[in-house]
């Protein structure tokens, strides 16, 4: 993967080494977003604070040639999603960095291709003493992908592919703790993503968006639970999603939007589950083997409005509702036993706010309800049932 990297890397350098004659246009681009936010739980009240920011340049060579480069930072704390685990308070942190390289040629006037090629770094802390380079879940890895662009009419298709490197150095299997020479990278994968982007203008104000998809994840090491309760490693864990998204958006108006967003997404996994009684692991009567336990199937709606005044101050209203129903994962009542019907989860969440413009810069008020429902009654190490609020101030900065 690494050759791939550095051979898309030459490319860019080549091309852009081949235009140098030329003369080269060049437009910078910024953009910083931060956030300070209450966040009102029925069991605590957290602070956080976020912090995004983007810092682009285009590199335009001459009528076909051109190069986006791209840094992005995303913050996430602390305290942002801290809640007692087995006695303990963790307060959570994230930092994400990402490095891509955009080249793409315009081939004629129906189409354009580009490629991409970047890194990716998440460094996450799960408590106060824990340094950022040891986070259990901490990745990286590389990218890379391509894809065209053509126009059918008043059809705008954009198909492409997508791969996706996550390696987990920190993460091992639980022998691998114990014992150096036996430890394996569970965690590791590659995605491959196939997917198909289309544009319909329906009529003058009406656009849809529609998206097919397909993504394949390959774990590195990870094998397969078998119903004896062990880990057959000569077949390794596969895990297929399909999805689809419809976009709609309408402007009835003049400053009034409205959109819907659906999307569907269907996991077919191989790995399977062997777990023993929460209360008693010794009691071999309670063990049960769950074939397909991470199949599942995933949809979700999100109707929005968005209005500007003639001030140019903004007023948004969204509402998102989704239901995760598993193929083969049965349910649990509150002390860990299990029940006949399959796992399902729901999540309702409303948004609203406004955001004032000041030139290149932007203040922003939001607040977001949260509400959570599941048949999970089983809540020892994860929450399935519950409801939130959240207040945020955010400023922005664009250039």
């Amino acid at each position: 993967m690494r050759k791939i990297f550095l051979f898309v890397s030459l490319l860019c350098l080549l091309f852009v080494g081949a235009q140098g004659a030329c003369e080269i246009k060049i437009a910078p681009y910024y953009y910083l977003y931060t956030s300070e936010s209450a966040f009102f739980a029925d069991t605590s009240t957290t602070l956080s604070t976020s912090i995004y920011g983007d810092f682009a340049a285009k590199i335009v060579f001459n009528d076909r040639w051109s190069l986006l480069a791209l840094y992005e930072l995303n913050y996430q704390g602390p305290g942002a999603t801290s809640e007692s685990k087995e006695g303990a308070n963790f307060q959570e942190q994230y930092q994400d960095h990402s490095i891509l390289l955009k080249p793409s040629y315009l081939l004629n006037e129906k189409w354009m291709f580009g490629a991409r090629a970047g890194y990716l770094l998440q460094l996450s802390k799960t408590g106060s003493t824990e340094g950022w380079g040891k986070g259990l879940y901490n990745y990286h890895g590389l990218t890379f992908g391509f894809d065209g662009k053509t126009k059918i009419k008043n059809i705008v298709l954009n198909p492409g592919y997508l791969f996706t490197q996550n390696i987990y150095p920190n993460y091992s299997n639980l022998i691998g703790y114990v014992e150096k020479t036996e430890a394996r990278p569970e965690q590791d994968h590659y995605r491959h993503k196939f997917y198909v982007d289309t544009t319909f203008p329906v009529l003058k104000n009406l656009s849809i968006n529609f998206s097919l998809n397909d993504t394949i994840k390959t774990y590195v090491a990870q094998g397969i639970i078998v119903e004896s309760g062990v880990e057959d490693t000569s077949v390794k864990q596969l895990d297929n999603i399909v999805g689809v998204k419809i976009d709609a958006s309408y402007l009835p108006i003049k400053r009034l939007s409205l959109a819907i967003n659906q999307k569907l997404e269907i996991n077919n996994s191989n790995q399977n589950d062997f777990s023993f009684s929460p209360t008693n692991p010794a009691d071999t009567t309670t063990t049960r083997y769950n074939q397909d336990y991470y199949s599942y199937t995933f949809y979700e709606i999100s109707p929005a409005i968005a209005y500007t005044f003639p001030n140019k101050i903004s007023w948004t209203l969204s509402c998102v509702w989704n239901i995760k129903n598993y193929h083969n994962r049965p349910a649990r009542d509150k002390n860990g036993g299990w029940l006949k019907e399959l796992e399902w989860d729901i999540t309702r969440q409303v948004d609203t706010g406004f955001s004032f413009p000041m030139g290149k810069f932007a203040l922003g008020v939001y607040y977001t309800y949260i509400s959570a429902v599941s048949n999970m009654g089983y809540e020892q190490y994860y929450r399935y049932n519950y409801n939130a609020q959240n207040v945020k101030l955010s400023y922005s900065f664009e250039y």
